[in-house]
């Protein structure tokens, strides 16, 4: 893990510059191509979906409904976004492992591991700073610990994810 460094989590500047700041966002500008996967593909990903996240197995027909369009969107910088029914739910980078998005995180909070941090590192992370291990230790943070690589980077008890990574 990347604790032993002081960095326990890295922001994805490339997703943060597409998707977390909508009012930059441009359809026209930043989507290369959508494409509807096919029932076998889903399949696969579906399958992907519960390797990488155990705990998602009973929820995953209710976040990606048999009957519903699963489409990849694919942005610029290699960044490929699993929608359903236009509801973006997870995204990669560079054929990479999936992360599930903070809106996905906000109606399904079990699926990644929580770290807390402090009141002032709210600004940063959302900014897109990279979380030092001061953050995640000074009063008001917990550092809880994760079997996962993949955390969720909240603050006050939970209630406003900040991060994945």
């Amino acid at each position: 893990m990347l604790l032993r460094y002081g960095i326990v989590w890295a922001v994805n500047r490339a997703f943060l510059k597409y998707i977390l700041s909508l009012d930059r966002f441009d359809e026209k500008e930043n989507v290369s191509n959508c494409i509807q996967l096919k029932t076998s593909v889903i399949k696969g990903i579906k399958n992907q979906l519960i390797d990488q996240f155990p705990v998602i197995e009973p929820w995953l027909n209710q976040i990606m409904p048999k009957k519903d369009p699963v489409k990849i969107v694919r942005c610029h910088e290699h960044i490929e976004i699993l929608t359903v029914n236009g509801e973006l739910l997870f995204f990669r980078q560079r054929e990479g492992v999936f992360y599930p998005t903070l809106r996905l995180l906000h109606k399904y909070p079990f699926i990644l591991p929580h770290q807390q941090v402090d009141k002032g590192a709210i600004k940063f992370v959302l900014s897109g700073a990279n979380i030092m291990c001061p953050g995640l230790t000074s009063p008001g943070a917990k550092l809880y610990p994760a079997a996962v690589d993949t955390v969720v980077v909240s603050f006050f008890y939970h209630e406003l994810l900040l991060a994945v990574g």
